[in-house]
């Protein structure tokens, strides 16, 4: 497992552009919540519940990239929720800010009511 100490020394090259992004877009950084390996930009979406902005890093693996637009409540966000593909990324600072901006664009397109991962609610008969 890979410790904060080491996600804090892997993420040193794109620190300051992430947190200036972040700062920039009204994002809360979050270094690896929850014990996951990464970091996370968080604000609240307009229609509700949260986006997320996921750096995940895997030695193996390198860095991914990708979003989620969950709500808080356990139900909800069991019945809805956005989850986009964590795509790799190169631990440079001009690369991960691309990549930041086109997940927000891209989360902010979905539709409410679009939810991946999930089968469509069955109205009762």
């Amino acid at each position: 497992m890979t410790t904060p100490e080491e996600i804090d020394r892997v993420f040193s090259p794109i620190a300051d552009a992430v947190a200036e992004f972040a700062r920039r877009q009204s994002f809360r950084l979050e270094k690896c919540p929850r014990d996951n390996p990464g970091w996370e930009l968080t604000r609240a979406h307009a229609l509700g519940g949260t986006v997320t902005l996921l750096l995940l890093y895997e030695p193996s693996l390198g860095l991914g990239v990708g979003s989620v637009w969950q709500f808080p409540c356990p139900d909800m966000s069991l019945l809805y929720s956005h989850f986009r593909e964590i795509r790799p990324c190169p631990l440079a600072a001009d690369e991960v800010t691309t990549r930041l901006t086109t997940e927000v664009e891209e989360i902010s397109q979905v539709r409410f009511g679009y939810w991946t991962h999930m089968t469509p609610l069955q109205a009762a008969p």
